[in-house]
């Protein structure tokens, strides 16, 4: 698996990362935050979540997404990482019903 960006391959923890975000894109049709991911891989620590989302960005795979304010609304899957888990088994990751409630309203809303 050769990727156009970086001459080494994606880990075995990076395509299980970059699947669940697309899986998550298709179920959702929004990107995941960092929290969500952590908590689809057990991961207590956003920032080390962090550190594998970077480097599918340094490798071509994702794209961050920023708004007009220059705040990280979350990644997208690239063209090259929809090649690469193209052949992957998306119903193996683990995947939540529904989406976690985002900012205070949401907050609010689960503590009325």
């Amino acid at each position: 698996m050769s990727i156009q960006n970086s001459s080494k391959p994606l880990t075995a923890r990076q395509l299980e990362v970059l699947t669940y975000v697309r899986r998550y894109w298709q179920t959702f049709r929004c990107p995941p935050s960092v929290r969500e991911v952590c908590l689809a891989f057990g991961i207590a620590s956003p920032q080390g979540m962090q550190r594998h989302l970077k480097a599918l960005e340094r490798k071509g795979v994702l794209n961050q997404l920023v708004s007009s304010l220059g705040v990280t609304r979350g990644y997208e899957v690239t063209s090259l990482g929809l090649t690469l888990t193209a052949r992957q088994d998306l119903s193996a990751l683990p995947m939540p019903t529904t989406r976690r409630g985002r900012g205070k309203q949401s907050r609010r809303a689960a503590n009325a």
